[in-house]
């Protein structure tokens, strides 16, 4: 799962460039692996619906409420938009693109659960990713420009690992307790040199992956993981030892931007964008051999775009029907069912205040289907945060829940107003700390970790 799990932590790292129309969505969600657009990339103009008006914002480093000091002059265009998916030059394996299945969309609601987040630690620290051990581990590993922190129950003690970083943005992945992967980088446009580590102690030690040039890595097991770097996919079955290139999983002129890979491995799902911001996915079932593009499909006129957040979560036992891929983009939430080519296009939630006049950026996604008798969930539980653009960075705009598949949203939570969510995980909670709670939600932003622990009543 992709929890990285990481809003966009392909948008996070963006950052201004002179005469550039900059696009920003966590990295983190980043799991959940994401890169930034690059500089030169635009938001092309949508028609023909009306929730969604394209926006244009020249925009300086999400996840910081403060204009770096080297930030250049603002530049602001209104680009023309594509009305045709550019053509490439290789196809790669592919069957028929599905059309889309669109979900009623009801108006959101605009109920806020009467929880309050809370600080547990890194204050006034950047983090532009957080990912959660997987298989129910108790362990998150966050990061961010100053440097990396692993923390457990009851996730307000933080350790501080020695790493050498120099990016803008930081794409933490934690694969066993003994495996993390690190990357650090300032986006593939802007030239700048790429950060690779991993180590194979717990963050004791860390070996550079020289050449690797990778902006996002997710891990499908402790020696098992995928790499989307600035021109293509790679893959490791030796813990980040060696790497080899998956060239079906390449779309020529697109750059990837976000991964997700099922827990065996075997299905993997990469979203790449071109500089227009028109976006394709595809699909491999054989680990990275071969590869379907299963871009959806949207009205008439408009192009897909701008991809990211994905996250893939299996079906559980009686409740099939919801695994699959689920995935943010320009148009909203969009949901994948596992071996389907029918794409869902959720609702999207309304900002506070119920703007849906101007885009906001949805900057994280995370998918809970992991049910419980102590928690009677009624379904997958959808988890993001909007934050709006503008010339210091991202603005919160909330943070969002949604127990009927996306149609309605709620507002989760008070307390994080004017804080970047760059991602969200839902953690085992400890029952020493506050007994009685049985999961906590954290978030990294760009104002160290923040948390609501869950009790057991679902509600």
């Amino acid at each position: 799962m992709l929890q990285h799990p990481i809003l966009l932590r392909a948008f996070r790292a963006s950052l201004v460039t002179p005469l550039a129309v900059l696009v920003v969505f966590v990295t983190a969600c980043g799991p959940a692996p994401h890169r930034p657009v690059p500089t030169d990339t635009v938001i092309p103009a949508t028609t023909g619906t009306p929730e969604i008006t394209a926006i244009v914002a020249t925009i300086g480093t999400p996840g910081t409420t403060n204009t770096p000091a080297t930030s250049t002059p603002q530049v602001t265009a209104t680009p023309k938009p594509p009305t045709t998916t550019p053509t490439s030059t290789a196809t790669p394996a592919s069957t028929s693109t599905p059309t889309q299945t669109a979900t009623s969309t009801p108006s959101p609601t605009q109920a806020v659960l009467d929880y309050t987040w809370t600080r547990v630690g890194l204050t006034g620290t950047n983090l532009t990713s957080m990912s959660l051990l997987p298989g129910g581990g108790n362990t998150v590993l966050v990061g961010g420009p100053k440097g990396v922190w692993t923390g457990s129950y009851n996730y307000t003690q933080w350790i501080s690992h020695t790493v050498k970083l120099g990016g803008q943005a930081v794409d933490a992945t934690i694969a066993s307790p003994q495996m993390l992967y690190v990357v650090s980088h300032t986006g593939c446009a802007s030239g700048l040199p790429i950060t690779d580590l991993r180590s194979t102690d717990g963050g004791k030690t860390w070996q550079e992956m020289p050449g690797l040039n990778a902006i996002a890595i997710v891990a499908a097991s402790g020696t098992e993981a995928y790499a989307a770097t600035c021109s293509d996919v790679q893959r490791t079955n030796d813990a980040g030892a060696t790497w080899t290139k998956l060239p079906n999983l390449h779309v020529p002129n697109y750059d990837p931007t976000s991964m997700a890979v099922s827990p065996d491995g075997k299905m993997i799902f990469v979203a790449s964008i071109s500089e227009g911001g028109t976006g394709r996915i595809l699909r491999s079932t054989d680990g990275g051999n071969s590869a379907t593009e299963i871009t959806p499909k949207v009205a008439e006129g408009q192009d897909f775009v701008l991809p990211a957040n994905l996250t893939f979560v299996p079906g559980s036992e009686g409740r099939p029907q919801e695994g699959g891929l689920y995935m943010t983009s320009y148009q909203g939430i969009w949901f994948l069912p596992e071996e389907s080519n029918d794409w869902k296009l959720l609702n999207r939630p309304l900002s506070v205040g119920g703007d849906r006049a101007d885009y906001n950026w949805l900057t994280t996604l995370f998918v809970d289907t992991a049910y419980s008798p102590d928690y009677n969930k009624p379904g997958a539980i959808i988890y993001t945060a909007r934050a709006k653009p503008g010339d210091k960075g991202l603005t919160n705009l909330g943070t969002f829940r949604s127990i009927d598949g996306g149609q309605t949203w709620a507002t989760l939570g008070k307390g994080l107003e004017g804080k970047a969510v760059n991602s969200i995980v839902l953690a085992p909670h400890d029952p020493a700390a506050k007994p009685g709670m049985v999961e906590t939600l954290l978030a990294a932003t760009n104002d160290g970790v923040w948390a609501i622990p869950l009790p057991p009543s679902f509600r």
